[in-house]
């Protein structure tokens, strides 16, 4: 989820394989997401900032550890 929405619309933009209504339907999106979170916290497993590459990974690695750790306790999930 990123944090920063010009620099969400940037890095869409620089990819430069997008049309200018799939990067508005996607900020649309993402702040639709980020809406929704804030007025249901929890509802999302874990909010990582896709502008912070290296936090990205980090975060990205502790969760599937922590999920392989969560369903080899409960297998039935």
């Amino acid at each position: 989820m990123p944090l920063s929405e010009e620099c969400h619309e940037k890095r869409l933009r620089d990819r430069g394989i997008y049309k200018e209504k799939q990067i508005e339907y996607t900020l649309m999106r993402a702040e639709m997401y980020k809406s929704y979170n804030q007025n249901h916290p929890g509802f999302f497993d874990m909010m990582i900032d896709s502008g912070r590459l290296d936090l990205r990974v980090k975060n990205t690695v502790f969760y599937h550890e922590f999920c392989a750790t969560v369903y080899d306790a409960h297998p039935f999930f």
